[in-house]
């Protein structure tokens, strides 16, 4: 060993306060990294009113008469 060295016995934390710097600066970017990602990625799931819209396009559309409009929205449950 070199003379009057001894280590962590000398009162030197600075080598412990960049790593503990370090890991907090990761953590950090990890964090914001999963928030960001969150807050882009669009929420998933049906609009509860998403089949009785659709219906109801089709119908204007001329696509189906209404008895077949009123026969679909009756199995979907939308009376």
């Amino acid at each position: 060993m070199m003379p009057g060295y001894d280590g962590m016995m000398d009162g030197s934390f600075g080598p412990w306060v960049m790593v503990v710097v370090l890991l907090a600066t990761a953590v950090a970017l990890g964090v914001a990294g999963v928030w960001a990602l969150r807050r882009r990625v669009p929420e998933t799931g049906v609009q509860p009113d998403a089949p009785v819209e659709l219906l109801r396009s089709r119908l204007a559309a001329g696509e189906i008469d209404e008895d077949e409009y009123l026969r679909r929205r009756s199995v979907i449950g939308r009376d």
